[in-house]
C-alpha cells in the first residue's frame, strides 16, 4: 500500500508544478482520499514532526486549535491521542478528504473552503489559541502570503505550527529566504513573528522543515496561551 501511495503521489507533486492554482492538486485528494488516509501514518512523517513541536510550545491541554487544510483528520487524531482535550475546528477544500475526516469525531465545526488572503468565511480573527497546518503550505497550496490570514484567526501570543516540505523550497516563493523577508515585515507590522524554523523529515525519505509563527511582535514577548 504505501508502494502504491508513494506511486500515485508523484502525480500530486506534478499536478503542484504544473498548476500552481492548485486545481489538479485538489483533483489528485478527491480521486485518492482512501488512499491518503489508508497510507499517510507509515509514509508522511509531518504530522509527528508538527506534533512534536506543537507539545513543546504549548503546555495547556484545554486550548482551542484550529487545523487548516486538515485533509482526512490525521492530525486532529494525533493532538488528541496527546491529550489535547479542547476543541478543534478544521477547515480543507476537498469534500473527499472532508467526509473522512468527518467520520473520526474529532472535530467541533468542520468548513469545506479555500485558504487565500481574504478573511475565512465563518471563522473569526482571535478566535483560537493556537492553530496548526500540516504540509499545506507552498506552491499551489496556502501561499506564504495569505499566512496572515491563518494568524489572523490566533489570539495574541499564540503558535501556528506548520510543516514544509523540501521540495517546495526549490521555487523562489516557497524559499526560506522568502519566508524571513515576510516574517520581518509581519513583525514590524505587529501581526506575528517567526519563533522557529528547524530541519524535519517530510516524510520518511524527503527532508523539510517545521515552523513556528507566534501571534504579536517578536519584541513584545507574549505569553503563550
Amino acid at each position: 500500500m504505501a508502494a502504491e501511495f508513494a506511486r500515485v503521489r508523484e502525480d500530486l507533486l506534478q499536478g503542484i508544478a504544473e498548476d500552481a492554482t492548485g486545481r489538479l492538486s485538489n483533483k489528485w485528494y478527491t480521486e485518492n482520499a482512501s488512499l491518503y488516509e489508508k497510507s499517510m501514518k507509515p509514509f508522511y512523517r509531518f504530522h509527528e514532526e508538527c506534533l512534536k513541536i506543537f507539545k513543546q510550545k504549548v503546555v495547556r491541554k484545554d486550548c482551542t486549535i484550529i487545523d487548516f487544510a486538515m485533509g482526512t483528520g490525521g492530525l486532529g487524531e494525533m493532538l488528541r491521542d496527546a491529550g489535547y482535550t479542547g476543541k478543534i475546528d478544521g477547515i480543507d477544500r476537498n469534500t473527499a478528504m472532508l467526509e473522512i475526516a468527518k467520520s473520526k469525531n474529532i472535530y467541533r465545526n468542520i468548513w469545506n473552503g479555500d485558504i487565500g488572503s481574504d478573511k475565512i468565511e465563518n471563522i473569526d480573527d482571535d478566535a483560537y489559541d493556537h492553530g496548526v497546518a500540516g504540509s499545506c503550505v507552498g506552491r499551489g497550496q496556502i501561499e506564504f502570503t495569505s499566512l496572515p490570514t491563518l494568524i489572523r484567526t490566533i489570539k495574541l501570543g499564540g503558535y501556528l505550527v506548520w510543516t514544509l516540505p523540501a521540495h517546495q523550497t526549490e521555487y523562489e516563493e516557497c524559499s526560506l529566504e522568502a519566508l524571513k523577508k515576510h516574517c520581518d515585515r509581519w513583525n514590524s507590522e505587529g501581526l506575528c513573528h517567526l519563533a522557529l524554523c528547524i530541519p524535519a523529515m517530510h516524510t520518511d525519505t524527503e527532508d523539510g522543515y517545521v515552523i513556528a509563527l507566534q501571534r504579536g511582535r517578536k519584541e513584545d514577548q507574549q505569553v503563550v496561551h
